[in-house]
């Protein structure tokens, strides 16, 4: 019965952190020292969630707390991310926000073709933060790629919703981009990558970095995805 097939949406997302000096860190989730959660708010109409982490490294010393809201009805949730300097030195740094969401099924890229406010984006792409505020993959077949249009014509989108990022691309690996003459068409590893480059903070100094993260649906006067409105405080 083809009804009762689950479909995918997102995947585990893949978060970096980079500590700039004489010799750049880069640090991965596994070396952030879990202090914590808890539930900030819990009604038939909202969820909140708080987790606290903490890295020491070096002269470094950042606290990392992560608040999720969940609203019923909602085809989204809201992530932020805080950072503090609870050290006594400068930090700058760098954060990166990505995934290959593999939208449609488990496991494959296969059919996912970018989109955003201008339309499909079918190959290797780097998009303006500034102009634009969100982009997506939609499992509806990239022609670029070869490919028909008989996937399952589920989306998703991710909305910046502040700071501005430095940079978004949609690229064939999280760890490169871009060359808009190849074609969005790796099975696997099709991705959504925001960055952050040269954060600085000065001690007792926090800053936030929020995200909407969810799923588009498609408009049927239009025949493209489109994100929901966002409401939230």
């Amino acid at each position: 019965n083809p009804s009762s097939i689950a479909h995918h949406i997102w995947c585990a997302i893949d978060e970096g952190f980079k500590i700039f000096g004489e010799k750049p860190v880069s640090v991965l989730p596994i070396r952030w020292k879990y202090l914590g959660s808890r539930v900030l708010k819990d009604t038939e109409e909202e969820v909140i969630l708080e987790s606290d982490h903490e890295l020491v490294l070096k002269k470094s010393r950042i606290q990392m707390k992560r608040f999720v809201s969940f609203r019923a009805g909602e085809d989204y949730f809201i992530l932020k991310v805080r950072f503090t300097n609870i050290g006594s030195e400068p930090v700058i740094y760098g954060y990166s926000w990505g995934d290959e969401p593999w939208v449609g099924h488990y496991g494959a890229s296969r059919g996912d073709v970018g989109w955003y406010a201008d339309g499909l984006i079918k190959t290797e792409t780097f998009i303006s933060p500034v102009r634009y505020k969100y982009v997506g993959y939609w499992d509806y077949g990239n022609d670029a790629a070869g490919e028909s249009h008989d996937f399952s014509g589920y989306a998703n989108f991710v909305e910046w919703i502040s700071p501005t990022p430095s940079f978004v691309f949609l690229s064939n690996s999280i760890e490169r981009c871009c060359n808009e003459s190849v074609p969005l068409s790796s099975s696997s590893d099709r991705v959504i990558s925001i960055g952050w480059l040269n954060q600085l903070l000065l001690p007792g100094e926090s800053r936030d970095y929020t995200l909407a993260i969810g799923m588009a649906r498609v408009n049927p006067k239009t025949g493209m995805p489109q994100k929901p409105a966002l409401s939230f405080n």
